[in-house]
């Protein structure tokens, strides 16, 4: 008997003797033996375990009697059985399940699937159908077993059911619908949302092609033999329809349906439909690939993850361009669900990627391209002018702190008081839809009433507020206790904040940082799913009957300015990010230009240019890092103009080229609205240089003198 990981050999002596097989994957080269069986017999049979499949085993057998007299056979072979499991991914997964109440109702996308009755959910009787793809197992192909295998999650009562599985003999649509009538995929009325089955509840063979108990669990796997029936799919005697799966005897008015996990399960995708296949033949097709996508990443790392609808080993190409340049050494082991580590990566960078899967038969798969971008790490800092920070206490609760180089927190009970901070940072630079690995705001604590080290906690914003110029005065243009802006009123007094503590962190009892982790809020402002309207800092249990307040730097410090608030961040910028950075202007004289492009003084009737033939090597140098298809474009946004004295040159006079290009070249530079594509459809770039040269053409009419405009460069979506 010979299966996908073990073997049997049997032979036979003409006396008792005992029993011992030496075997390899070599011929000639026996590594592994069996236990010596000391009992003398004439027939022998000893067991192989722990074998690969799909593998060549050579083999001799050896026996020895009473006498000592050993005999050894001539070598032998065998080939262990392929072993396909297919466990398909939402796009290659084919199942649903529907019922009597809701017959044009079509769950094609839901996350599980049931059999049974459930009347407590008014649902009657509900089966459900599922059909695997047997395209990779050779029509000539010999099955030695074929296990249909689904996760149970859920039940209707503990009682344990029969369920029966019945070939289907028509064709039918697995649809979009949640619960809904899609009009696209199969109901208990019809096969594809339009059509009706022969016999509402699906058409199918009367006499079960396998039987199984499922439990009292919602912690196993349930597994159906289906030797036989795969055996028919795959020599075509019968049509590969799928199955379905009901209860062998049904009671619409019971609640006694048993659940499963479906394909579109994405939470634990090990615990998805599968059927395991051993069988004898050769394979010739490579796997499918599927749900591939980067997670858990980080500055210097992510892993790659992957599914393949057979078992198939692992491996990953990438790099910064579509060259790829570097790759995993592969992972053997034969896996559905493939995960890669890249370790080693460097931060806030394009990354391309493909995945390559080969099966047991050496078929291999390799992916298209796809891009990840690590994260990247920023530190928001703001001084004066940037910051928004301010203090206010009920013992004072028209005064304004907003100008002060201190924030206080916690209580003072000479005062009877209560001390908030409060402050912002701007996230604007961070993609909507990143994903914030981290986020810690730290305050410095310089000063402290007393020793005590009580909680401090962080509770977001829900109104809008203005920090104010004051200094514990009246200046009615920032927040205090009373008002958010100097003037108009708190819905509550201290402030408008929602009630639950998103960080919390403990102060000092000396000089030191207090670092408190906001990553869930600080993801909640860049998602938008609420505004960022900066947070609230304070004791957890406020006692103004206590002198516990600590003081902080605020951004308004001006001392040493690595003292004064900060919001450490990393993350992974959104798909679709991308940056322009202008990297270096040039005037016409060839000194830098600082982020502008100097033409001097010009006269009537003459080209001037800046980067052609000569220095300063180029007008303007640019960079583009783009996650996502890309384009570029430049307009200016007016015509060229001086003041003194008052005159314009039409903006077609202005003329662009890339650097290295002929001056036959050039462009006229449009002006808004118009605009001018300079590529389009480009791949995702970690770094696309552009060198730009400029000229000017002056009109022999115009006016002798300086003359400017803005040019703006939009990298966009493309």
């Amino acid at each position: 008997m010979i299966n996908s990981n073990s073997s049997t050999i049997s032979w036979t002596t003409d006396e008792g003797s005992n029993s011992q097989v030496r075997y390899g994957t070599s011929s000639g080269s026996y590594i592994n033996s069996t236990t010596l069986d000391p009992t003398m017999v004439t027939s022998h049979s000893q067991a192989l375990s722990g074998l690969q499949p799909s593998t060549t085993y050579y083999y001799q057998v050896l026996s020895t009697d009473n006498g000592g007299n050993q005999s050894i056979s001539a070598e032998y072979s065998f080939t262990t059985a392929n072993l396909t499991i297919i466990q398909p991914y939402p796009a290659l997964g084919k199942d649903t399940y529907f019922d009597t109440t809701q017959p044009t109702w079509n769950r094609g996308v839901e996350t599980s699937m049931s059999a049974g009755d459930n009347a407590a959910s008014g649902l009657g009787t509900i089966r459900s159908a599922i059909r695997f793809d047997l395209s990779g197992i050779p029509v000539s192909a010999t099955i030695k077993s074929a296990n249909l295998s689904l996760y149970q999650m859920g039940q209707g009562d503990p009682n344990p059911q029969t369920l029966n599985v019945h070939y289907l003999t028509r064709d039918w649509a697995e649809g979009t619908g949640q619960g809904s009538a899609t009009g696209d995929g199969a109901t208990w009325n019809t096969y594809n949302g339009v059509n009706n089955w022969t016999a509402a509840g699906g058409d199918f063979n009367g006499a079960a092609s396998g039987s199984a108990t499922a439990p009292n669990s919602t912690v196993t796997w349930v597994n159906w033999d289906l030797t036989t029936l795969t055996q028919s799919w795959v020599n075509t005697s019968v049509t590969n329809y799928g199955v379905i799966i009901k209860q062998n005897v049904e009671a619409p008015a019971g609640t006694d349906y048993k659940s499963y996990y479906s394909s579109d399960y994405t939470l634990n995708v090990s615990l998805r439909p599968k059927i395991t296949i051993e069988w004898f033949g050769n394979d010739t097709t490579p796997p499918a690939v599927g749900e591939i996508r980067a997670e858990n990443v980080t500055r210097t790392s992510t892993d790659i993850k992957w599914s393949t609808d057979e078992q198939a080993n692992s491996q990953v190409e990438y790099g910064t361009t579509t060259s790829y340049g570097s790759s995993t050494s592969i992972a053997q082991a034969m896996v559905n669900q493939h995960t890669v580590a890249l370790p080693g990566l460097t931060e806030d960078t394009v990354y391309h990627y493909r995945v390559k899967s080969t099966d047991l038969f050496g078929n291999t798969t390799v992916s298209g391209d796809h891009v990840f971008q690590t994260a990247k790490l920023v530190t928001i800092q703001p001084a004066s002018v940037q910051g928004q920070d301010t203090w206010i206490t009920n013992s004072g609760a028209t005064l304004n702190y907003g100008g002060s180089t201190d924030l206080n927190i916690g209580n003072q009970s000479a005062a009877s008081d209560n001390r908030r901070s409060l402050l912002k940072f701007d996230l604007s630079a961070i993609p909507v839809g990143s994903t914030i690995n981290s986020a810690t705001m730290s305050l410095y604590q310089h000063a402290q009433q007393d020793a005590t080290i009580p909680q401090l906690g962080v509770y977001y914003a829900t109104h809008s507020w203005t920090e104010g110029t004051g200094n514990g005065t009246a200046t009615a243009d920032g927040a205090t206790w009373n008002s958010y802006n100097g003037i108009s009123n708190w819905t509550s007094s201290g402030g408008d904040f929602n009630g639950t503590a998103q960080a919390t962190a403990t102060a000092r009892s000396s000089n030191a940082w207090v670092d408190f982790s906001i990553t869930g809020l600080a993801q909640s402002w860049v998602s938008g799913t609420f505004a960022n309207e900066g947070m609230f800092v304070k004791k957890s249990g406020e006692n103004p009957a206590v002198s516990d307040y600590k003081t902080f730097y605020s951004s308004d410090y001006l001392g040493d300015s690595s003292l004064r608030p900060k919001l450490v961040i990393e993350y992974v910028p959104a798909p679709g990010s991308m940056t322009l950075t202008i990297n270096e202007t040039y005037n016409r004289d060839a000194s830098p230009g600082g982020g502008s492009v100097g033409f001097g003084n010009v006269s009537p009737g003459s080209n001037y240019d800046v980067g052609e033939g000569g220095l300063p090597p180029y007008a303007v140098k640019l960079q583009i890092k783009s996650n996502t298809m890309w384009g570029l474009k430049v307009v200016a946004t007016g015509d060229l103009a001086q003041s003194n004295p008052l005159n314009t040159i039409d903006i077609a006079n202005l003329k662009w080229k890339q650097d290295g290009e002929a001056p036959a070249s050039y462009h006229s530079m449009d002006k808004t609205p118009a605009e001018t594509v300079i590529l389009s459809g480009q791949p995702p770039t970690d770094s696309y240089p552009f060198f730009f040269d400029y000229r000017l053409a002056v009109p022999s009419l115009a006016v002798s003198g300086s003359y400017s405009t803005t040019v703006v460069y939009t990298a966009y979506p493309s």
